[in-house]
């Protein structure tokens, strides 16, 4: 087994014991978090509790938005460096072993214009799709490096975050935008990826209901999407305007696709060094498909082995109480 499949089978197996355990406790989908400097996995039910945090190998103060391939579960990471005023900047991709915050591999750095939002690689994998603030529509294939330029956006939209959806015999592409005419909820293609993104066609869905600024947009495997906002007293939907300004902070929101709406899950950690959190992707594990049986250390053995003891456990009591 290469060194490749084994830091990936490692990291299927941790990430799949913990889906396990949060199958178990009946709670909801797990979430990556970062502040850039470190990466933490959260239940989006429970988000203000962190079942993992991992100091990144490439940490940085810098805004840092993260990117699921849904082929491999593999972890990406999008940053533009230096944040500091009238610094050139460069914006560059990068995979991260998501078990132990290494860095695996770099990209060469992104179109001048592009900058750190949020990005999103399809269903099909493969692609990470890009759009900047001038409304270029392209996208990084992961497997070569090479960038593809797609129709620009149509009509133009200043899109701040990405995340697609198996729909139908395609995936549609959605984009969180944030312009002259408020924050919405818009379609990049068909609603079936027909036309598909690279079409550049934009239709907007609806309003969405934020104070503050969106950070990241996911759809977990279950269908369900989520964005991160960020800001002094973020929220989404109805807020209490008695709690006033107060500090930044970083919370986690229920989208829904079809209008836009939007409901408060919760608040999320705050980093070790103060940071808000700039990044958030769904975890995947591509339960089904090939994959090698890794060898394992003790730590992962002893994971693996509570997970099945704590599943043997729920199953037997089930079983009881049908019995009663």
């Amino acid at each position: 087994m290469n060194s490749r499949s084994q830091v990936r089978g490692r990291a299927q197996t941790v990430f799949a014991a913990l889906f396990l355990l949060v199958s178990i406790e009946s709670k909801g989908e797990l979430l990556f978090l970062t502040d850039g400097d470190e990466l933490f996995v959260v239940d989006s039910k429970a988000p203000g509790s962190v079942l993992s945090q991992v100091v990144l190998e490439n940490s940085s103060y810098c805004p840092t938005t993260l990117a699921v391939d849904p082929r491999h579960g593999d972890l990406y990471a999008v940053r533009t460096e230096p944040c500091s005023i009238m610094q050139p900047e460069e914006t560059y991709v990068f995979r991260v072993d998501a078990q132990t915050g290494a860095t695996i591999s770099f990209y060469p750095p992104l179109p001048d214009e592009q900058y750190w939002a949020d990005k999103d690689i399809s269903p099909l994998g493969a692609e990470m799709r890009i759009v900047d603030p001038l409304g270029e529509n392209q996208r990084l294939v992961l497997d070569s490096g090479e960038i593809l330029t797609d129709t620009p956006l149509q009509p133009f939209r200043g899109i701040q975050a990405l995340a697609s959806v198996p729909s139908g015999s395609g995936f549609a592409t959605f984009g969180i935008a944030s312009d002259a005419q408020g924050v919405e909820l818009v379609r990049i293609g068909g609603p079936s990826g027909d036309p598909p993104a690279s079409s550049g066609e934009v239709v907007t869905i609806g309003s969405v209901v934020i104070f503050g600024d969106v950070a990241g947009f996911d759809i977990g495997p279950s269908g369900a999407a989520y964005l991160t906002v960020i800001g002094p007293a973020a929220t989404c939907g109805a807020r209490d305007e008695s709690e006033g300004e107060g500090p930044w902070r970083t919370v986690l929101c229920a989208l829904n696709l079809e209008t836009g709406a939007t409901a408060l899950l919760g608040t999320t950690p705050v980093g070790t060094k103060g940071q808000v959190m700039t990044g958030m992707a769904a975890v995947r594990i591509p339960f089904g498909s090939p994959m090698e049986i890794p060898t394992l250390g003790q730590v992962q053995l002893l994971v693996l082995a509570t997970s099945c003891a704590l599943a043997g456990i729920a199953l037997m009591r089930t079983r009881t109480q049908r019995e009663r």
